[in-house]
């Protein structure tokens, strides 16, 4: 008799099914792994952008014989290779994620920037040199995200055996309402810099053309804008590594701004704003970061 009630209970526990705690409906399992199909692009994007930051951050001066477009100062070199030499340490952290989850912001905002961008090539292709090796690798790098994300989108949602990150941290209302007001003047300056170029460059610091003011805009937009706009439900956990990046950028952005590669002209319109917007990045970045940081963010 002993012998039948333990066959029972051992039945009982194998046919049971999966607890679920902390919720009154049934979970649908753990957190979407992140893919090897995933880590593959995340590795063509590093070889790309590695290809155009390197030689624009660290050898600016030369810039005019091999990138893709018009930039006659280093400067603008040094800027423009900022917004790919900081990305692609990003990029490689991300590679040691395991998760979906906290890739997916910054997967978004590839995919915004990569639109941006090719509209103001079309716009100005007459500032490019087609046939150059930068060219064609600079095309291909930013049609590639239009073309594969939204696959890679469904294909990791088809994977995932639960709504990310359900039971996680959010960020507080306090810093979802500056993300919304910050959002909304950057969102601003973004559209006059793409609307009103002529303008902006006479304010600009230093020599710039029109073509990289617009290019600018996209980069004002990403990291101004788009963090009210990926919000979503709050989660920290997707919204944290952005975050990081953000800070990456603001450091990446000072340090060129204050290296003597060139005239400064302080006194322009824009000369002291420039320096004033990524300290503006860094001080919200940091900010979030600390308030939501700790045991309880993952």
């Amino acid at each position: 008799m002993r012998a039948d009630r333990d066959l029972d209970a051992r039945s009982v526990f194998l046919q049971a099914g999966p607890v679920t705690v902390g919720s009154s409906a049934p979970a649908r399992g753990p957190a979407s792994a992140l893919s090897g199909t995933t880590r593959g692009f995340l590795f063509l994007v590093i070889a790309a952008i590695a290809s155009f930051g390197v030689p624009l951050y660290l050898f600016p001066s030369g810039a005019g014989g091999y990138w893709a477009w018009t930039v006659a100062d280093p400067r603008t070199a040094m800027l423009i290779g900022s917004v790919y030499f900081v990305p692609m340490i990003h990029y490689s952290l991300l590679l040691r994620e395991r998760e979906w989850v906290m890739v997916q912001t910054t997967l978004r905002s590839l995919f915004v920037v990569a639109a941006w961008l090719l509209v103001v090539a079309m716009m100005h292709w007459d500032t490019f040199y087609p046939w150059r090796f930068l060219t064609l690798t600079w095309l291909f790098s930013y049609y590639l995200p239009l073309l594969f994300l939204p696959i890679l989108f469904r294909f990791e949602a088809g994977r995932s055996v639960e709504p990310d990150d359900p039971r996680g941290r959010r960020i507080s209302p306090a810093w979802r309402n500056w993300l919304n007001i910050r959002a909304l003047a950057y969102g601003t300056v973004a559209i006059a810099m793409f609307a009103l170029p002529d303008r902006v460059a006479q304010g600009w610091p230093w020599t710039v053309e029109i073509v990289n003011v617009r290019m600018f805009s996209g980069q004002v937009a990403i990291f101004g804008a788009m963090p009210a706009l990926v919000i979503l439900d709050g989660s920290w956990r997707r919204m944290k590594l952005f975050i990081r990046l953000m800070a990456m950028m603001a450091v990446g952005h000072m340090v060129l701004l204050l290296v003597p590669v060139g005239p400064y002209a302080w006194g322009k319109p824009l000369g002291l704003v420039l320096l004033v917007v990524p300290v503006e990045w860094l001080l919200t970045a940091t900010g979030i970061w600390m308030a939501h940081k700790g045991a309880h963010d993952r």
